[in-house]
């Protein structure tokens, strides 16, 4: 096989560092057999820039990247490799690591466009870099679209997708490669992902299934993802291996949002979702204060998977949610699970009316609630000095499942179990007690007076 056909350009970056200079290399090259402008050698430290491949594009006449200074906005026709899997060439000391980034305080509104695949590729391939992904050096490729610092910094990739041309995201994942793959970053911040004609004919996503490719380390603040025809595949959480945190973030018009493993969301909002959380094998998720409206489906949990919502909300699903029974490999029938709890915030005063500080606070179920499968947590805590509980987001917070519903036998019917708890307040031995307690009940803040029945 014969080497790509490859055009580059070198630049000589001058970073400053507490009065030092260091100089490092990095490239913008075409590499034909790809279709594709592949950059590497811009670390975190000193990204590329969309105006850098502009430049390096009017340079050599590859007449592949448009700007229009009056929206701020690149357009590439073809594809985009952010980094290599080059950290043990043989040729440097050091491997090399590509960041690109999209927007900055200079350039609030910068939107780049693709008419083609973007790949920010893994540091580590299987059969071509020696040893174990968990055991190599990491030298990690990282598209990151905003700024982290400054909320103002509102950025965009879009993806001009329409009938019969399929573009999409690949992190930390090169299609092209069929041995196993690992690495590569996706942070944005305040910024978007979309698609540039969001009809149905315009959707985001690969030819074969309309996914988006998300293996490597993502990290989601106040982002929002959209017009995605299939689903966000690979994106969960491995904490020891990769960069995991979705925070504030929008899921809109997706075909499946989170898919899989080990999932944990904050004030996230699924929307006009196909599936917002789909279990098709070993997930394990965990979401808080998210929201759920007009999706298809908000969940469907038809494999092994376990769903607990805390404090979330949720209008009903245009076609149901879906729960089934699973036989697995052993023969063993596995019935998945959805429970979902609420914070709790217990005020107790004494009987003058004044708050009891350092007040215990216990409680118990009223029956025996096996299915009941939160985080272990203590029985007890205590009340601060405005005698109440912590507050939902403190550490110590106080959350009891309200109830849960569990696959049964029979398709979409699954068997509810509604949780009531005994409440006890005690100090000095002084005691107050609130038996038939429910927390979906709409009553999340409760008054104990020491010595007073509720």
């Amino acid at each position: 096989m014969t080497a790509p056909s490859i055009k580059a350009m070198k630049f000589v970056l001058v970073i400053a560092a507490h009065g030092l200079a260091t100089l490092a290399f990095a490239g913008i090259v075409l590499d034909e057999e790809r279709d594709a402008i592949r950059l590497t050698d811009y670390p975190q430290e000193a990204p590329c820039t969309l105006a850098r491949i502009h430049a390096a594009d009017r340079a050599f006449g590859w007449q592949r990247v448009q700007y229009d200074p009056a929206r701020d906005t690149y357009t590439i026709a073809g594809s985009l490799i952010v980094g290599a899997n080059d950290e043990w060439d043989a040729t440097r000391s050091r491997g090399s690591e590509t960041a690109l980034r999209i927007g900055s305080p200079e350039h609030p509104r910068e939107t780049l466009i693709m008419r083609g695949n973007l790949y920010v590729a893994p540091y580590w391939i299987a059969g071509e870099n020696p040893g174990e992904y968990w055991s190599a050096t990491r030298k990690n490729n990282l598209l990151v679209i905003g700024d982290q610092a400054d909320t103002n910094v509102n950025a965009a990739l879009k993806f001009a997708c329409c009938t019969n041309e399929h573009y999409t995201l690949y992190c930390g994942h090169l299609p092209w490669k069929t041995a196993a793959q690992f690495g590569g970053g996706l942070h944005i911040y305040n910024s978007e992902i979309a698609a540039l004609h969001p009809g149905d004919a315009g959707l985001i996503g690969d030819a074969e299934r309309g996914d988006m490719h998300l293996p490597g380390g993502s990290v989601f603040v106040n982002a929002r993802l959209a017009d995605v025809r299939g689903g966000l595949a690979g994106l969960q959480n491995n904490t020891r291996l990769k960069d995991y945190l979705l925070h504030d973030t929008r899921f809109e018009r997706i075909g499946a949002a989170l898919v899989n493993g080990i999932q944990e969301a904050v004030g996230c909002t699924f929307a006009d979702c196909g599936t917002a959380v789909l279990d098709q094998g070993g997930l394990r998720a965990v979401l808080r204060d998210c929201r759920f409206r007009g999706n298809d489906c908000n969940w469907a949990l038809i494999y092994n998977g376990r769903l607990t919502l805390v404090d979330c909300e949720w209008s009903a699903p245009r076609k149901g949610d879906r729960y089934r029974a699973w036989l697995n490999r052993q023969s063993v029938k596995q019935y998945p699970r959805l429970t979902v709890s609420r914070h709790l915030v217990v005020e107790v005063r004494e009987a003058s009316g004044t708050p009891a500080a350092d007040a215990e606070i216990r409680w118990r179920a009223e029956s025996d609630a096996p299915e009941m499968d939160l985080p272990r947590q203590s029985e007890i805590c205590r009340t601060g000095a405005d005698g109440r509980t912590p507050a939902p987001g403190m550490p110590g917070a106080l959350a009891l499942a309200a109830y849960t519903e569990t696959a049964t036998d029979q398709p979409d019917t699954p068997a509810a179990a509604r949780f009531r708890y005994v409440l006890t307040a005690e100090k000095n031995g002084r005691r107050a007690e609130y038996a038939g307690f429910s927390p979906d009940a709409g009553r999340y803040h409760v008054v104990l007076t020491l010595g007073v029945a509720p």
